[in-house]
């Protein structure tokens, strides 16, 4: 049998053992079971977004002015017409300038 060494220029590969137990995420370090913590769950500016256009009826008829059709409520697949989806397309410039009023 030969000594088989791994060429430098290739990436060693860490095992890496996660357990789960009722629910919270555990990682062995240094032979010790740690908790990792969960990440943030946070909702994502585009589905801010999406959501304050269902919700907040101003900001729905302002986003409707400046697309130049539909209502302005693009909150879900089932709101958006074909028109709107259209012009937030054409628009899309304009449109990032204007969603970061949503917060």
């Amino acid at each position: 049998m030969s000594d088989q060494k791994t060429p430098a220029s290739l990436p060693s590969i860490k095992q890496t053992l996660e357990f789960v137990y009722h629910g919270t995420r555990y990682q062995k370090i240094n032979g010790q079971l740690v908790p990792v913590e969960k990440p943030a769950t946070t909702v994502p500016k585009v589905l801010q977004f999406m959501q304050k256009t269902a919700e907040d009826k101003q900001f729905q008829q302002q986003l409707g002015t400046l697309l130049g059709v539909g209502d302005g409520d693009i909150s879900s697949y089932s709101e958006l017409d074909a028109a709107e989806a259209q012009a937030l397309t054409n628009n899309a410039p304009v449109v990032v300038e204007f969603a970061p009023k949503c917060n």
